[in-house]
C-alpha cells in the first residue's frame, strides 16, 4: 500500500472537501500502488494546488488532473475547449493544459530539475481521469483537441490500471535516469501537507481558564491576555457558542486581515451554527456598511488622506441621530452580542459606537494586551471610562502556543524596552521540538534582505518547512514590496498584504510563501516567522512592534536586524551567525 498525505483523517476534515472522482482516484492509488509510491492529495504548490500528484523517487512523478465531467457537455473547437450551459457556451480550461501547467510549476521552484527533465521528459509525467467517462469515449473525445505526448495518459472509471500509470515511465526510455536525492528532499518539501493544514482540519480544544471566558454571558467584560494565550482563539470560540444558541454575532477588529484567522478558527469549533450569524468585521468596514445600508455619504476629502478617519465616527453618529428622527427601525442592523479583538488597537469614541449596536441581550467582551499597543493608542479609557465594568479583569496569563523559549525571550525583551507592561507570559508548556532561534545582525537594508532571503532558502532546504509555513515581517510597506519582487524573479509566488486588495485575500490556507507589515500580522501565528528590523531609532511604539512580531511564532523565528539599540538583546541568542 502506498504512503498517503496527508492521511485520511485529515483528508476528510478538509475544508475544501473532495470530490467524488478525487477521493475514487486517491482510494485506489492508495490500495494498489507498492509502497515505494507517494500520494500527494491537493499539495500546496506555490499558489497552485493540483488535484493529485503521484511520486516513486526511482521511477518518476505524475500529476493527476480530476474532472468529474459527463463529456457530452464539452466538445472542442479550433483546439479550444468550451462548455455547454443553460446560458450558453463558454470557454473552460482544458484539464491536460491544467496538468501541464502544475508540471511546469514544479521544474521552476526546484533547482537543476529543468535539466535533468530535458534529459529525460518522462520524468514527470501528466495523467488526466475523468471519473464518469469510459476510457474510449475520454480520447476520443480528446483527440479532437490539441496533441497528447508519450509522457501523458487519460484514464477513466473502466481504465484505472496501475501497470498503465507505470508504463507511462517507461515507453521509449532508452536509458533510466534517476533523480537525485537532494532533489526528490526538495520536491516533497513542496508537496508535503504544510504544518497549518493539521491545525485548520482539527477541532479546538480550550484549557479550563479559557473555557471560562469562551462561555457566552450577558454583560461587558474585559480580558487581558499576554501573548500566545490563545484571546483570538476564545473570542471565536465564545462567537461559535452564542450562534449556536441562535444569536447574532459582531467580532471586530482594527486589523483589517485578521477576521479572516478568526473565521477559521469559529469553523473549527464543536458547536453547529449557522455560520450567517456571526459578522467579522474591521471597525472601519463596519461603519462603512452601515453609512451604505442607511444611503449615507462617506468622509471624504481629496487633499486630507487623514479625513475619513477623524471623522467616521461622526458621520456614523449623524446617521444613528437620523434614524431616530425619521423613526426608522434599524434593529436588524443591531448584535446579540459584540465581541471586540485586539482592544488596545481601539479609541474610547469606537467603543462608545459600537455599543449602539448592541440589542437588549447586551452581550459586549473586549480583549487587550497592553504590551502590544503598537499604535500608541491613550488607553486609560478601557481602565475608567467602559461601560458596565467593574471588579477584576478576566485573565490569560499563561502562553500555551509559543515554545517555551519564545515565551522566556519575550519576557526579557519586554522587562528591557517596555518597562510600563502590567503582565508578563507564563509556560509550562513541554516541546517535543527544537525550536531554532537566530538573531541576525546587518549593516545595511540590502544585506538584511539578502539575509532574509537565504533564511528562507535555509528554512525551506534544512529545516524542509514547506513554504506556505514561512511568513517574512517588515515593519514598512516599502521593504516587503522589494522582497515580493525578488521572489518574483524566482518564479516563487508570494500572499502578501500590501495593498487594500492584498489584504482581502491573506489567508493560511493560501498555498504560497506569506509576506506582511507587523501591523497586519497581528493577532496570527504561523510555525515559521522571518522578521526584518530595519528602524534605526528605538522607541516604545517600534519595540512594541517588535514585542508583538516575536509573539507570533510557533516554532521558529529569525530576526534580521538593523538597528544597533537592539543588538543588545538580540546577541545573547543562541545562534547569531550569518547564513
Amino acid at each position: 500500500m502506498a504512503k498517503i498525505f496527508p492521511n485520511w483523517e485529515i483528508i476528510e476534515n478538509l475544508h475544501n472537501k473532495l470530490w467524488e472522482g478525487e477521493r475514487k482516484i486517491a482510494s485506489y492509488l492508495n490500495s494498489n500502488l507498492p509502497e515505494d509510491w507517494e500520494i500527494y492529495v491537493q499539495p500546496f504548490l506555490n499558489g497552485s494546488r493540483p488535484d493529485i500528484v503521484i511520486l516513486n523517487p526511482k521511477i518518476g512523478i505524475m500529476i493527476i488532473e480530476v474532472k468529474d465531467w459527463e463529456l457530452e457537455n464539452y466538445f472542442f473547437k479550433n483546439e479550444t475547449l468550451y462548455v455547454n450551459t443553460i446560458k450558453g457556451a463558454h470557454y473552460v480550461e482544458n484539464p491536460i493544459n491544467q496538468a501541464r501547467h502544475y508540471r511546469d510549476n514544479l521544474i521552476s521552484l526546484i533547482p537543476r530539475l529543468d535539466e535533468i527533465i530535458r534529459e529525460d521528459f518522462r520524468l514527470i509525467s501528466i495523467g488526466v481521469y475523468l471519473h464518469r467517462e469510459n476510457e474510449n469515449d475520454i480520447k476520443k473525445f480528446f483527440s479532437n483537441g490539441p496533441n497528447i505526448y508519450d509522457n501523458e495518459i487519460l484514464l477513466g472509471k473502466d481504465g484505472l490500471n496501475i501497470s498503465k500509470i507505470e508504463n507511462v515511465f517507461n515507453k521509449g526510455t532508452k536509458q533510466k535516469i534517476f533523480i537525485q536525492t537532494d532533489i526528490i528532499k526538495m520536491i516533497r518539501t513542496w508537496l508535503s501537507p504544510p504544518y497549518h493544514l493539521k491545525e485548520q482540519s482539527s477541532n479546538i480544544r480550550l484549557n479550563n481558564k479559557q473555557e471560562i471566558h469562551a462561555k457566552p454571558n450577558r454583560g461587558h467584560h474585559r480580558i487581558r491576555g499576554v501573548i500566545g494565550s490563545g484571546k483570538t482563539l476564545v473570542l471565536a470560540f465564545r462567537a461559535a457558542a452564542l450562534a449556536e444558541q441562535g444569536y447574532k454575532v459582531l467580532i471586530v477588529t482594527y486589523n483589517k486581515t485578521l477576521w479572516h484567522y478568526i473565521r477559521d478558527m469559529a469553523q473549527r469549533t464543536p458547536f453547529n451554527f449557522d455560520p450567517k450569524l456571526i459578522i467579522y468585521k474591521n471597525f472601519h468596514g463596519f461603519c462603512n456598511d452601515f453609512l451604505n445600508e442607511m444611503g449615507h455619504p462617506k468622509p471624504y476629502d481629496a487633499k486630507d488622506k487623514d479625513y475619513y478617519f477623524k471623522n467616521i465616527v461622526p458621520f456614523v453618529k449623524d446617521a444613528l441621530e437620523m434614524s431616530i428622527q425619521r423613526e426608522e427601525n434599524i434593529e436588524d442592523l443591531k448584535f446579540d452580542a459584540i465581541l471586540i479583538d485586539e482592544g488596545q488597537d481601539f479609541e474610547f469614541e469606537w467603543y462608545e459606537i459600537l455599543c449602539q449596536f448592541l440589542k437588549e441581550r447586551n452581550e459586549l467582551v473586549l480583549m487587550c494586551d497592553k504590551a502590544q499597543n503598537i499604535y500608541e493608542r491613550e488607553l486609560s479609557w478601557i481602565y475608567t471610562g467602559m461601560k458596565g465594568f467593574s471588579g477584576r479583569w478576566g485573565e490569560l496569563n499563561q502562553s500555551l502556543r509559543l515554545p517555551s523559549i519564545v515565551v522566556r525571550e519575550a519576557n526579557r525583551f519586554a522587562k528591557m524596552y517596555l518597562p510600563d507592561i502590567d503582565m508578563y507570559a507564563e509556560s509550562n508548556q513541554t516541546q517535543l521540538f527544537e525550536p531554532e532561534l537566530r538573531w541576525i545582525s546587518c549593516n545595511t537594508i540590502e544585506d538584511a534582505l539578502n539575509q532574509a532571503e537565504a533564511a528562507f532558502d535555509y528554512l525551506v532546504e534544512e529545516k524542509e518547512q514547506h513554504p506556505t509555513d514561512i511568513v517574512m515581517l517588515f515593519p514598512k510597506i516599502r521593504l516587503g514590496e522589494e522582497m515580493v519582487l525578488r521572489f518574483k524573479k524566482r518564479n516563487i509566488e508570494v500572499n502578501d498584504v500590501f495593498g487594500d486588495n492584498h489584504k482581502k485575500s491573506f489567508w493560511m490556507g493560501d498555498s504560497r510563501t506569506k509576506m506582511s507589515t507587523i501591523h497586519s500580522f497581528k493577532g496570527w501565528e504561523l510555525k515559521n516567522i522571518i522578521l526584518i528590523i530595519n528602524d534605526r531609532k528605538k522607541s516604545k511604539k517600534f519595540s512594541s512592534l517588535i514585542y508583538t512580531a516575536i509573539g507570533r511564532t510557533q516554532e521558529n523565528l529569525i530576526v534580521i536586524n538593523t538597528s544597533t539599540e537592539y543588538d543588545t538583546y538580540g546577541k545573547s541568542w543562541p545562534m547569531t551567525e550569518h547564513f
